[in-house]
């Protein structure tokens, strides 16, 4: 997207299923809110092609709070792991950027990870992960905008893609 260049990505989340776990052609999404308000939703096939591609404008408030959550999170994100895993054959990943870190956090199987011990560091990362997530999540439903752990959509009456309130951006790819 032309108004996506040349902005910071301020919260990216990737949802993946695994290639070898995957028998359909889901290829998963990913969710990028930029510093200018632009959120980008990128739906992928099996092979990573990009299907199709929507933005969505939303206030520029909402971007200082995204950015204001992650600064308040610093404390335990700078020691969080880079990937976590649970089992040899994970069905899917979870990835999470965050502006001010220079990689994405993954997550094998997010939902059984949040389910291991709270007394294990793996169990407790992955909830400070998902509660994280889950305000992020919190935020853009005000918005009209729903992301879960495997799935993004929005409210119609509430928002609109900027591809139907203006020159059309909506891209479909293959």
């Amino acid at each position: 997207m032309e108004a996506a260049r040349g902005a910071r990505p301020v919260f990216c989340y990737a949802y993946r299923p695994l290639l070898r776990a995957a028998g359909t052609n889901d290829g998963g999404f990913t969710m990028n809110l930029m510093e200018n308000g632009l959120v980008v939703f990128d739906v992928f096939t099996s092979h990573r092609q990009i299907i199709s591609e929507m933005s969505f404008v939303i206030p520029q408030e909402l971007v200082q709070r995204y950015q204001l959550e992650v600064r308040r999170a610093g404390n335990w994100l700078r020691d969080f792991p880079q990937h976590m895993a649970d089992g040899p054959q994970p069905q899917y990943a979870s990835m999470v950027g965050l502006d001010g870190y220079p990689y994405m956090f993954r997550m094998d199987d997010l939902p059984t990870l949040i389910n291991c011990s709270f007394r294990t560091a793996r169990g407790h990362n992955a909830r400070k992960m998902y509660n994280l997530l889950e305000d992020m999540a919190g935020m853009l439903a005000e918005c009209g905008v729903s992301l879960q752990l495997d799935s993004f959509g929005w409210d119609a009456s509430r928002i609109r893609p900027l591809e139907e309130q203006q020159e059309p951006q909506y891209r479909m790819f293959g």
